[in-house]
């Protein structure tokens, strides 16, 4: 059969791959093929792809450059911005986050919601390729779906009992690769040198965090000695530096799997600037967030106005105390980010909005033949598959090669059709509907056996 082809590229696997592998089994039952895996993966092999449409993760200058090399090549390309909800203040978001000259260029702008989209429109009132949809990720967090996490949650709540959780957001001050990692890829969002103190304020705000953070956890472990404290580092983080703090029975570092489980087995999520605040409000979880030292610069918005804001340890203790007044604000706090997040009410669906979207995208019909996906020459195809199987073990050891992997630690087939068979049930689809096929390393092809 002929089909439409929408390509879906993962960057940080723990964050992106049940709400996008939902979205493509959407995709397929309204008559897509697929193919998703690591952005590393599917952005090699774009030159040799049939023509898709390509669903990018923002508009900043090097991922606007990328989404437009692809458009050369003869693909469609859309684009939702995965950092584009909590941002450090809008002037630096609308300079570093909305380049009007990239999104006029490509197919389609999704925008977190009508904040974001007012953000667009304040930047370049002539664009008209962009609306308010929501993001994939947050599908995951209706009611509907808690059957996908609800097991997880339940073997975390076990292990741990109650617990705090706290996620970190400081991937500046912490960053696996190291503070000049930061220093040199913050320079690809800027337009001129001026902005670059910018930065480097922003690299010391999040290193006076972290240390408060080291701090608060010593006394949240001392003080409640009955109590886990799980610390769950942002993706690019170095887990390690966290580790070798704490050398107390009730502090844990985590960084597997989703979130979602986490947030749904702890008992109060503790954060600042980071997304999982937001999460947890729609999970029914309490937020504190912790800001020794404020920063309008730098500390967002949405969750300043979500939770309890706390500025000393002795707030926080008061606030866990009363932990109470906080559930009982969750409502409210909902209500605040209708203005944030669209398509999150019971009936919505981020995925039917997209889809939607996409429908009225010009792209060609093609095969669903996976052999149109691999290279024709078989023998090519073995020298590329043991390049990659043997090109990570060669690598291992290179920082760039650990960051990537701590990102995108690896898909393989018989991962993806166990989650294929999970969040099909929660969609009323038939597993046997959906046919998977390995396309090279951690990329796979997705199609309807009908």
């Amino acid at each position: 059969m002929k089909k439409k082809i929408i390509y879906i590229p993962m960057e940080t696997k723990r964050r992106e791959y049940h709400a996008k592998l939902l979205f493509a089994l959407y995709a397929v039952c309204s008559g897509y093929q697929v193919v998703i895996g690591s952005k590393n993966t599917v952005n090699k092999c774009m030159k040799s792809l049939p023509q898709g449409i390509y669903i990018g993760t923002g508009v900043t200058i090097i991922l606007g450059k990328m989404l437009l090399k692809f458009k050369e090549l003869g693909h469609s390309v859309v684009a939702f911005d995965e950092e584009g909800l909590i941002y450090y203040n809008q002037d630096n978001f609308m300079r570093a986050r909305v380049k009007e000259d990239i999104i006029q260029k490509i197919n389609y702008l999704f925008t977190w919601g009508d904040h974001h989209s007012k953000l667009v429109q304040k930047k370049a009132p002539e664009l008209l390729n962009y609306s308010a949809i929501g993001n994939m990720r947050f599908e995951l967090l209706k009611q509907k779906y808690s059957g996908i996490f609800d097991k997880e949650a339940q073997i975390i709540k076990e292990k741990y009992g109650n617990y705090i959780l706290l996620n970190t957001n400081l991937g500046i001050a912490n960053h696996l690769i190291g503070t000049d990692f930061f220093c040199l890829s913050s320079k690809s969002f800027l337009d001129d040198s001026d902005e670059e103190s910018f930065y480097t304020d922003m690299q010391v705000h999040d290193s006076n965090t972290f240390e408060s953070f080291r701090v608060l956890v010593t006394s949240l472990a001392d003080k409640l000695k009955t109590t886990n404290i799980i610390i769950r580092p942002h993706p690019s983080e170095n887990k390690k530096n966290w580790e070798k703090l704490f050398n107390k029975p009730n502090v844990n570092v985590v960084n597997s799997g989703n979130v979602i489980p986490w947030i749904m087995a702890s008992s109060v999520v503790i954060q600042k600037n980071c997304t999982t605040a937001v999460e947890a409000v729609y999970l029914n979880r309490p937020v504190i967030t912790y800001s020794v030292k404020d920063d309008p610069r730098y500390d967002s918005e949405i969750t300043n106005g979500i939770g309890k804001v706390c500025h000393t340890e002795e707030e926080v203790f008061r606030t866990l105390d009363n932990i109470g007044e906080v559930e009982a604000r969750l409502v409210l706090d909902r209500l605040f980010l209708k203005n944030y997040i669209s398509n999150m009410d019971p009936d919505d669906s981020v995925s039917k909005a997209a889809l939607d979207i996409l429908d009225k995208i010009d792209s060609p019909s093609i095969d669903d033949d996976i052999a149109l996906f691999r290279s024709r020459s078989l023998i090519k195809r073995f020298l590329i598959q043991i390049k990659e199987t043997i090109s990570p073990v060669v690598h291992a050891g290179s920082q760039g090669m650990r960051y990537l992997r701590q990102k995108f630690p690896g898909l393989s087939n018989n991962e993806l059709k166990r989650d294929v068979k999970l969040l099909s049930q929660t969609i009323n689809i038939s597993n046997d509907s959906i046919r998977v096929k390995k396309i090279r390393n951690d990329m796979f092809h997705l199609t309807s056996s009908d």
